[in-house]
């Protein structure tokens, strides 16, 4: 379970770092301080949970140079995804900018390419999404069960301040 939440930092804060705007280290160990509460949620232990965000760094990176492996049942999801043929191209579209993200080493473990053009695009992507992200309104980009999350979490938090 910690590494499917460690995925989900680590994911989050460098596609926010890219397409939406640089974070600051600050930024990067509050999001992971907060993350703690989520880890609880989903059964994970305080005990398991890395100490401070470079404990968090240092597990990530050791997990994916040490652990992490592309195996056949991962090339068969993946094949399954992205060779559909009616909307194979859909998953294809809706991933490339993860595709981007994964590392060099995971990328090639599924056969994935990604050519400097590819990163010359994910580039020029992220240089509109972060010009245009501050007019777009939140409710636009924002998940609604994410604002219903918050607003559970604020008024448990605001419960527990007020007992």
């Amino acid at each position: 379970r910690l590494w499917v939440l460690a995925t989900v930092i680590d994911s989050t804060t460098r596609a926010y770092d890219r397409f939406i705007a640089p974070l600051t280290d600050a930024d990067r160990a509050q999001y992971y301080e907060d993350s703690k509460a989520m880890a609880q949620l989903f059964g994970i232990p305080a005990s398991v949970m890395p100490a401070t965000y470079a404990d968090f760094c240092a597990y990530v990176q050791h997990t994916i140079d040490e652990t992490l492996t592309v195996g056949p049942q991962g090339r068969e999801i993946l094949d399954a995804l992205f060779n559909h043929p009616l909307i194979g191209w859909l998953g294809r579209l809706a991933s490339w900018a993860g595709i981007g993200m994964l590392p060099e080493r995971i990328r090639a473990g599924f056969g994935l390419v990604w050519t400097q053009q590819d990163e010359q695009r994910s580039l020029w992507l992220a240089g509109i999404t972060r010009r245009l992200r501050p007019y777009i309104p939140n409710i636009l980009v924002i998940h609604p069960q994410a604002w219903a999350g918050e607003l559970r979490y604020w008024l448990a938090n605001r419960r527990r301040a007020a007992a």
